[in-house]
């Protein structure tokens, strides 16, 4: 019996006798009709087709997902009503490659801006989370995000067990990418040395989680203890080999971006009673003294902003030189204030307005911008601010990319904390939204009682475009998102990748992919993610002979490759075998997906499908099912 979730029942016809004191093995041939969770019930039983004696039962869920790769676009908007109403019209247009049934629409409203962060945080980010950086998005989120709701009051039992539970995933998590020395690395011991911004990183992340979990004192010293050595003679900080961090590499020269970063560890953990406060403070003062004699060259705005967070840190005389300097490179837009690295183009999908996005850069360096603003005690004028990384959320309230949603999180989280615009300094509070399309049509006010709730309503995949309308008193948050299938390859003009299957059997197959960084300059870390045929898992002693790939993992029917950065035009090549697991046939075609680790949509996809599989039938990997050896075989299915 085959039960979907919307309560309808689809009947397998397969009854198997079993004889006293004997064990026999079956298979149901299940040919899923729609998209969705569906419930497989499996029940044996003693007695005949007249009487049960008695009986077991057990029952199991197996999604079913469309073919292709999945994706989210979604518009947010911090909405605040005084005078003035708000109205916007948001298109939820199809892209022309969309797999039939596979959209979902919805509009979700709340009144705080930090709900859609803190119901999210399974999923800020949809990444894998093999490597170093990677991990800490599940420590990093769920310390800021506790230490918020601890300030404002708001901290439940249960979100509090669940951020403790991440945290401490992360922190065991992250120790197996630790060095000898202390040091920490993208991945651990496989690499040549440890890494100074990552380093800097952990110690920045384990010192902020001191006081939610126990933190070992001893890791934090030796990590500490590795970045003073590591310090040049003029005060910088750079890194031993390459740089994990492609942000790092901007303005002139990686230095100053990396110096200020480690900076602000260092003043974070100053106190730290395992290194003699004399060599922390001494490595600090020539650290400030570094930046200071290089303001006049910061001509990028990413080394501005982390720059002058970390003067301003500092208590530095120049803090507000360079404050000053920050506020001369804003960029606006309406009653928005960000910065940027160049102009660039929203990505767009067809005409959905709802894929507009900032590149990462311009979403990190505005975070490190309003982090300055609240250390110079600018709060009130960092609002305009704080509305455009809003702007730039993701649904479950990440950002595209690690570092962007880590610093934001950070950010929001202290503007938050520190100037409240919520029920209590708004007397007469209340949000009202009226949204309507073709047969569609929604009412929701937020109140002093449901500020802190998100309400969230489906919307008929029939409709078009939603125009939403906003009057009343107060702040609220307003995000419309669709959640689709897409098919098909897809190019890029920074990444390429290629697919093609050298062996194929019924039971194994070989898939070799191909992968080039055509952009001018180095890449970043790169991942390759091949899905599988459902039904196959990969062969992990293929993956581990490679030395090209520094690590994997498996996700569903996704395996994450991990690649250090490429130069220019340079190319990898990667076998992946698979083995069959399952009798599954009528295969799909499959996706290789390659991707910028720090700019995901600089993404490139290329499609495969094996004539073996996709022209089996289940006699074929199964020939001892019943149905099989009573001859009534099924036909071949293209």
């Amino acid at each position: 019996m085959v039960e979907y979730k919307d309560g309808s029942i689809h009947q397998v016809p397969a009854v198997t006798l079993v004889n006293s004191g004997q064990g026999h093995s079956t298979y149901v041939k299940v040919l899923p009709s729609q998209i969705g969770d569906l419930d497989v019930s499996v029940m044996a039983k003693i007695g005949d087709f007249f009487q049960t004696i008695a009986y077991d039962k057990v029952q199991r869920t197996i999604q079913v997902k469309p073919n292709g790769v999945y994706k989210t676009m979604n518009e947010q908007h911090l909405v605040h009503v005084q005078q003035s109403s708000f109205s916007n019209t948001f298109r939820l247009t199809d892209p022309p490659n969309i797999v039939r049934g596979s959209k979902k629409s919805s509009m979700t409203i709340s009144g705080d801006f930090m709900v859609p962060s803190i119901d999210g945080l399974s999923s800020l980010l949809q990444q894998p989370y093999g490597c170093g950086e990677q991990n800490m998005m599940n420590f990093a989120p769920d310390v800021y995000i506790t230490k918020y709701l601890k300030v404002v009051g708001k901290l439940t039992s249960d979100i509090q067990r669940k951020a403790k539970g991440q945290m401490e995933f992360g922190y065991q998590n992250e120790m197996t990418k630790v060095h000898y020395d202390g040091s920490f690395s993208a991945f651990g011991n496989s690499d040549s040395s440890g890494s100074t911004w990552l380093t800097a990183f952990v110690l920045k992340c384990f010192g902020q989680a001191k006081d939610l979990i126990t933190i070992d004192d001893n890791v934090m010293g030796k990590a500490m203890m590795w970045l003073l050595t590591h310090q040049m003679a003029d005060g910088s900080f750079s890194e031993p080999e390459r740089i994990i961090h492609t942000n790092m590499q901007s303005g002139s020269g990686h230095g100053v971006p990396m110096t200020a970063f480690t900076l602000v560890s260092l003043l974070e953990n100053q106190q730290l009673h395992l290194i003699q406060g004399r060599t922390v403070d001494q490595a600090i003062k020539k650290s400030v003294q570094y930046l200071e004699t290089r303001l006049n060259t910061l001509h990028d705005a990413y080394s501005t902003a982390v720059t002058c967070y970390a003067l301003a840190k500092a208590n530095s005389s120049l803090a507000n030189t360079c404050f000053t300097k920050l506020q001369n490179a804003a960029s606006h837009e309406g009653e928005k204030m960000y910065w940027k690295k160049t102009s660039h183009i929203s990505k767009r999908v067809g005409n959905n307005q709802l894929s507009a996005r900032a590149p990462p850069q311009d979403v990190e360096t505005t975070s490190y911008a309003l982090l300055t603003y609240i250390q110079m005690g600018k709060v009130t004028e960092a609002f305009s601010i704080v509305k455009w990384l809003i702007s730039q959320r993701n649904p479950t309230g990440g950002f595209v990319s690690t570092q962007d949603t880590m610093v934001s999180l950070q950010a929001l989280s202290e503007f938050s904390s520190r100037f409240a615009l919520g029920p209590s300094t708004t007397p007469g509070y209340g949000v009202h939204f009226h949204a309507t399309g073709s047969n569609f049509a929604h009412i929701y006010d937020v109140s002093s009682q449901t500020y802190d709730v998100s309400h969230k309503v489906e919307i008929p995949t029939s409709v078009p475009q939603i125009d939403v309308q906003v009057s009343g008193l107060g702040v609220a948050v307003l995000d419309v998102t669709s959640e689709y299938y897409v098919q098909g390859s897809q190019t890029d003009n920074h990444i390429n990748v290629t697919v093609g299957i050298t062996h194929e059997t019924l039971n194994s197959i070989t898939v070799k992919s191909c992968m080039r960084w055509t952009d001018p300059s180095d890449s970043g870390m790169l991942l390759m993610e091949v899905e599988l045929p459902t039904g196959f898992n990969p062969d992990v002693d293929t993956l581990k002979a490679q030395a090209a790939i520094k690590q994997f993992e498996q996700r569903g029917r996704y395996v994450p490759l991990y690649f250090d950065g490429l130069r220019s035009q340079e190319q990898v090549c990667v076998n992946v075998k698979i083995n069959r697991a399952d009798p599954v046939v009528r295969s799909q075609p499959c996706h290789v997906i390659a991707y910028d680790y720090y700019e995901p949509t600089r993404q490139s996809v290329a499609v495969y499908e094996s004539g073996v599989l996709k022209s089996s039938n289940i006699c074929d990997v199964c020939p001892a099912c019943s149905f099989c050896t009573s001859g009534n075989r099924p036909p071949i299915v293209g």
